[in-house]
């Protein structure tokens, strides 16, 4: 696993990239169908039931991911999978529990059916109610 510039590259390495970037990118396939994205998480996750939901989604995309990864690198006999599928998965728990932190602090439950408060609140300037 030559990092060097220097160092020689073989096909093992070419096909450990492509395992790793592979892996990353299948996580983020799972969350996309079973979850919604981080912006959507951050303008509905001040409802409680709505960022459980949210929650929820995320672990079973994310625990499917790995179970994925684990068979990819114990059928590659590589780490890589496990490496590019953990960085996904960190990643992915880090930005939408930040998303739903914002929706909290913003308040943000939905929007077109007034529960929308963190909007509410805003200054939208003296063009309000205009065409």
């Amino acid at each position: 696993m030559p990092v060097a510039a220097s160092a020689p590259v073989g096909p093992g390495d070419a096909a450990g990239a492509i395992l790793f970037v592979t892996s990353y990118g299948q996580i983020w396939e799972v969350i996309s169908a079973l979850n919604s994205s981080p912006w959507t998480a951050e303008n509905f996750g001040a409802d409680a039931g709505k960022a459980a939901s949210a929650r929820e989604y995320l672990a079973h995309s994310t625990a499917n991911g790995a179970v994925i990864a684990a068979i990819a690198a114990y059928v590659s006999r590589r780490w890589y999978p496990l490496i590019g599928a953990g960085l996904g998965i960190g990643y992915a728990w880090w930005i939408y529990n930040r998303a739903l932190r914002r929706a909290t602090k913003s308040e943000s439950a939905g929007w077109g059916s007034g529960q929308d408060l963190g909007l509410k609140g805003l200054n939208w300037g003296s063009h309000r109610g205009t065409r």
